[in-house]
């Protein structure tokens, strides 16, 4: 009988044109391969909201790494040093990382992508809140192990918009469409603005052109009294933006909802009823999204907080 088991077993190996069995898993469009242990994580329940240390109470920016499953990557906004800070599923920290050569201005996003067979970081000092600065800048970070001291980005390059200096705190790079996308903070709205990734591995000062515009409006949407108040003080505008590599869906998130469109879409002029609008659990101040190729049911959310920043798991929709 086990002889006979075996038969089936190499009889549907050689089915598949294999000389073994092979998993099921697929790269992303961008031949990002899943972690060999994904399906091994822990992840929190769905909702469970997650308390951060003291360092991130600040938190600005959050990536999932695209090779280390169970990594997520994190930074702070100005006034903090220059550190990558890895975090676990459980919201536990696995590493602090110094970003030598680098200064944090104003970090305000952060994005994780594989370029030309590498992992890489990229580290988005655009935050300009009065719409004055000339000295945006772009850090290309090769992914570091969580338990390093320090590293080094392999370039930097300065952003200039093609119109004016804009408030941004939403970034996210489209490798297979050679794309980095920085969304514009403003109230009921955020522009979208490109610049070429290729071109900005290529150092120097790097235009980013208006090729979208994404109508960020509630339409009636149901809030709590704690977003309600959110909505008040800061109206809808973004504050963090992720891409879908599998999906080829992108994120845009404002300080109460999540706006889902397609990549392609960032470089349309959408109306209102062109994205779908996701709800998520009352955070003191929303700041980032990821989503992770290691989580294929997930979307990964980033609160600041006043005693330590909090991380949040929904639904991918």
């Amino acid at each position: 009988m086990i002889a006979l088991l075996r038969c089936f077993v190499l009889a549907g190996c050689f089915a598949l044109g294999t000389t073994g069995c092979q998993s099921t898993r697929t790269a992303a469009p961008d031949g990002t391969q899943p972690s060999s242990n994904a399906d091994s994580l822990e992840l929190p329940a769905f909702s469970k909201i997650l308390r951060l240390g003291r360092p991130l109470r600040e938190i600005s920016g959050l990536a999932a790494s695209p090779t280390k499953a169970g990594i997520l990557w994190a930074v702070a906004d100005s006034g903090n040093p220059p550190d990558l800070h890895a975090i676990r599923p459980d919201g536990s920290t696995a590493g602090r990382v110094r970003v030598e050569g680098a200064r944090n201005r104003d970090w305000e996003d952060l994005a994780a992508f594989t370029y030309r067979g590498r992992s890489y970081l990229l580290v988005a000092d655009v935050g300009d809140n009065r719409g004055r600065r000339r000295d945006c800048r772009l850090y290309f970070i090769p992914e570091p192990d969580p338990t390093a001291i320090s590293c080094v980005p392999e370039v930097s390059c300065q952003i200039a918009y093609t119109d004016r200096p804009h408030d941004c705190e939403a970034v996210a790079v489209d490798v297979a469409r050679d794309a980095i996308y920085l969304a514009s903070k403003e109230e009921g709205r955020s522009r979208i603005y490109l610049t070429s990734l290729s071109g900005a591995f290529g150092g120097g000062v790097r235009t980013a052109k208006p090729v979208g515009l994404v109508p960020l409006e509630l339409r009636g949407a149901p809030m709590g009294l704690g977003k309600l108040a959110r909505h008040a003080s800061f109206g809808q505008t973004a504050c963090g933006m992720a891409l879908d590599r599998t999906s080829g869906a992108a994120y845009l998130l404002s300080y109460t909802h999540l706006y889902r469109l397609t990549a392609g879409d960032l470089a349309t002029n959408l109306a209102p009823g062109d994205r779908k609008l996701i709800a998520y659990p009352s955070l003191y101040q929303a700041e980032s999204v990821a989503v992770p190729a290691w989580d294929r049911r997930g979307i990964w959310i980033a609160s600041e907080g006043k005693a330590g920043g909090s991380l949040v798991r929904i639904p991918r929709r």
